[in-house]
């Protein structure tokens, strides 16, 4: 009897370790070369108040702009101005690609040991972290956890195989620059140039 709970115990410890991540063989793996890392920023606006047609003391604009001496119609052509950027905006683009967590150079290999994720190496500044990253079967999300990362970012491979990963930082920018109005952050990292 205790020879038979040793064997059942032992065949168990075995099995268990067989299905152990670090001890299954990855059934696929595919890496992303990360050759250019880019942010979009988008900053909430305050539109200025335009007096509108017809109100009092309101000076006429655009295709209603007419000479208040004679009455002739004076075309005017508008010049659709460029805004100029927006510091705070740069600012943050900048931040956003200096921290990330892969810079040019770097890679994300995945390892599928799972059909719904595996491990995950990454390789960024001479530095290879070992992680794990979760990609349900047909979803372009794929949610990254090594070292004090832990992120889902949009896979988005295009037909030539050219792969952009993408990141939405806005929550997370938010609470870092409280003061600031920010309406979008996104990190983009592409496999290609």
């Amino acid at each position: 009897m205790k020879k038979g709970i040793y064997i059942a115990a032992l065949s168990l410890a075995t099995a268990l370790a067989a299905c152990s991540d670090d001890a299954s063989e990855p059934f696929y793996s595919v890496t992303y070369p990360i050759l250019r890392v880019e942010a979009t920023i988008e900053m909430e606006r305050e539109e200025p108040e335009t007096p509108g047609d017809g109100e009092e003391g309101a000076e006429p604009t655009g295709a209603n702009l007419r000479s208040r001496t004679t009455g002739a119609h004076i075309p005017v052509a508008r010049a659709e101005e460029e805004p100029a950027p927006d510091p705070d905006a740069a600012m943050l683009a900048a931040h956003v690609v200096e921290n990330a967590p892969v810079q040019p150079g770097g890679s994300y290999t995945l390892e599928f040991t799972q059909a719904d994720g595996g491990r995950l190496t990454v390789l960024s500044d001479a530095k290879r972290q070992k992680g794990r990253f979760v990609k349900e079967p047909g979803a372009t999300q794929v949610r990254f956890q090594f070292g004090a990362w832990d992120y889902l970012a949009s896979v988005a491979t295009e037909s030539d195989a050219r792969t952009m990963i993408r990141t939405d930082l806005t929550e997370t920018y938010r609470l870092l620059f409280p003061e600031l109005k920010i309406a979008s952050v996104v990190r983009t990292e592409y496999t290609y140039e």
